[in-house]
């Protein structure tokens, strides 16, 4: 199982640009990275598989963000 900086290493890019994609504001946006990223690795054993890891915490993003400003 990847640690949370590995996870944050490998993905922050991407997550962060969504993210702001979103909401368009970097305070926001740096609230929803850190929630997202902890969620993620909180129930990383629900993930299956390396190459599903990126999908995984983009859809984690995706519903976050649903949830949170519907």
């Amino acid at each position: 199982m990847p640690q949370l900086d590995e996870l944050i290493t490998a993905h922050s890019e991407k997550v962060y640009l969504l993210a702001y994609s979103f909401v368009k504001d970097r305070g926001m946006t740096e609230a929803i990275f850190q929630e997202v990223f902890i969620n993620c690795f909180r129930h990383m054993d629900k993930c299956h598989g390396q190459d599903s890891v990126t999908s995984w915490i983009l859809i984690t993003l995706m519903s976050y963000n649903f949830t949170q400003f519907k």
